[in-house]
Order: C-alpha cells, then sequence, then structure tokens
C-alpha cells in the first residue's frame, strides 16, 4: 500500500494505492457501495473531489482532493 498527502497551490491532494485484487467500481450493488457513497458524500461537505478507480487483478487508486478555503474574517462569521 501507498499513501501520498501533497499541499498543493489550491488545496490537499491524498492518495491510496494499492496492488491488491481490485474490483470493478460500477459493478457494486447499492448494498455494497455504500462505503464509496459515503467517501463522496464527506469529500462534497468539504467541497472536495473523490475519484476511486480500480479494474480486478489491478488494485484500487483512491484520490482526493479538498481546496484550500481561506479563513473566514469576523465580518464574515454568521
Amino acid at each position: 500500500m501507498e499513501v501520498t498527502l501533497r499541499r498543493e497551490d489550491h488545496g490537499l491532494s491524498l492518495t491510496v494505492y494499492d496492488n491488491g485484487c481490485g474490483f470493478d467500481p460500477h459493478a457494486l450493488s447499492d448494498d455494497q457501495g455504500l462505503g464509496l457513497a459515503g467517501m463522496r458524500e464527506r469529500a462534497e461537505l468539504v467541497a472536495g473531489t473523490l475519484v476511486v478507480r480500480s479494474d480486478p487483478e489491478q488494485g484500487t487508486q483512491v484520490h482526493l482532493f479538498v481546496p484550500h478555503v481561506p479563513p473566514r474574517s469576523p465580518e464574515e462569521e454568521p
């Protein structure tokens, strides 16, 4: 397994890769895919994006990008 976390100009990039058995992400039923759906929902909550690439017998790569959001000024607080 390989994990890479990078600070980029516009945010953070996290990639997790393994060379395991892999799977077909499109072939998952809703019951089997709740983990992926939950990961995508959580990424969206922080304005991020999640990309999952996997093929049977080829391993899996999960890439998360979270954009940098500047801190709010006191005037912008709700």
